[in-house]
């Protein structure tokens, strides 16, 4: 009997699961799946235009383009630059674009005065690149209006009066050069470079936070026209004089002594120069150091 009971439910069961099975496959039938149109080609970008080369800064490129909706929040744009109508240098620039709206043009600059290295008449075109999902790229544009550069046969001179400051033997210093915009300064310890400053508009630096460890530092210069055009770079000046910097002689008098302790104590100096005591290199200015600092024993090599 219990078998008979339990075959009637199984049978009703199957019945219900063939009455259900229709109206599920119907509620997902592929009519109601959203489908992604993969049909539609990504849309062409606007073809730069107004290409032009800047009147204040010698060696800008300048073009117009129109962004949409479409776009992303940036944009490569291949350059190709030509001299004397023959392919000199090609550049791919990404520019970030700071607003997304309908039909908006925006002006590009593009700085092309590193690469400016010989007299001649320089023209450029420029197509916008696109991602190949949303858009495609643009035309090639027109080309440029020509720029006719002359390279100057003045060259600014050699910088002179290298040495460290008296004042502040943390500093580097050297006359100023005639027409210079700014200038350049390497630095080495013990004959290797290990840095410098760039864009200098003064005539020295504060190497305070490059100078680590003991050793001898020198320093040399280059005066730098920049956007000056009746002017070539310098070129570099000979080495400095040397300093010798050694560990424990803070006020620099090439002696290891009390004065160095007194230096370490006052509490207006120590920040200014306790970069310079951590002598046993463990990342702390403590007693330690300071024991060491007057064990002059430990700094006579």
């Amino acid at each position: 009997m219990k078998k008979i009971i339990l075959l009637m439910i199984l049978f009703l069961f199957v019945i219900l699961i063939i009455n259900v099975m229709p109206g599920l496959a119907s509620s997902f039938s592929s009519n109601d799946v959203p489908i992604t149109n993969t049909l539609n080609e990504p849309k062409k970008l606007p073809t730069p235009t107004g290409l032009r080369w800047s009147d204040e800064i010698y060696g800008i490129m300048l073009f117009d383009v129109i962004i949409d909706y479409n776009v992303q929040y940036y944009m490569d744009f291949d350059l190709m630059i030509y001299k004397d109508n023959e392919l000199y240098r090609s550049l791919t620039e990404r520019v970030w674009l700071s607003f997304i709206n309908s039909e908006n043009t925006t002006t590009i600059e593009i700085p092309f005065y590193y690469f400016i290295y010989h007299s001649g008449s320089y023209t450029f075109t420029v197509q916008a690149l696109g991602d190949n999902i949303n858009n495609s790229d643009s035309d090639i544009s027109e080309i440029s209006p020509a720029y006719a550069y002359i390279k100057s046969v003045l060259q600014l001179s050699v910088p002179t009066g290298l040495k460290w400051s008296d004042e502040n033997p943390f500093v580097a210093t050297w006359d100023p050069v005639e027409n210079a915009v700014t200038y350049g300064v390497h630095l080495f310890k013990d004959s290797e470079w290990i840095g410098g400053a760039w864009n200098m508009k003064n005539s020295y630096t504060d190497f305070r936070d490059a100078l680590g460890g003991p050793g001898i530092y020198t320093f040399r210069v280059a005066a730098f026209s920049s956007y000056v055009e009746n002017y070539w770079d310098g070129e570099f000046s000979e080495i400095s004089s040397e300093i010798l910097l050694k560990i424990g002689d803070i006020n620099r008098d090439d002696n290891v002594d009390i004065n160095d302790v007194l230096i370490l104590l006052n509490s207006h100096s120590f920040n200014e120069y306790a970069w310079r005591l951590d002598l046993n290199n463990d990342r702390f200015v403590d007693i330690d150091d300071l024991t060491l600092l007057i064990d002059t024993s430990n700094y006579n090599n």
